[in-house]
C-alpha cells in the first residue's frame, strides 16, 4: 500500500512540475541514452549511490529539490 501512496505523491510532484512521469526501475532508465536526468525515488535515506548515471534519492530530499 505504501508503494502505491509514494508513488503517487511522487508522480503529482512531478507533473505540478511540469515534468513528464515514466515509471520504471534503473534498467528501463539505463535503456535511455538522453542526456536529461534520471532518478529513482525511494523511502530509502541510507542509500544515496548513482548507477551509472541514474540518481537516486529519498523521497523527502527529493519533494524539497527546487531544480532538477
Amino acid at each position: 500500500m505504501i508503494s502505491g501512496i509514494l508513488e503517487n505523491i511522487v508522480m503529482l510532484e512531478i507533473e505540478r512540475r511540469g515534468y513528464r512521469v515514466c515509471v520504471g526501475e534503473f534498467a528501463p532508465l539505463l535503456a535511455i541514452k538522453d542526456h536529461y536526468p534520471k532518478y529513482v525515488v525511494t523511502m530509502d535515506d541510507f542509500w544515496n549511490d548513482n548507477v551509472e548515471g541514474v540518481r537516486h534519492k529519498d523521497i523527502a530530499e527529493f519533494l524539497l529539490m527546487k531544480e532538477y
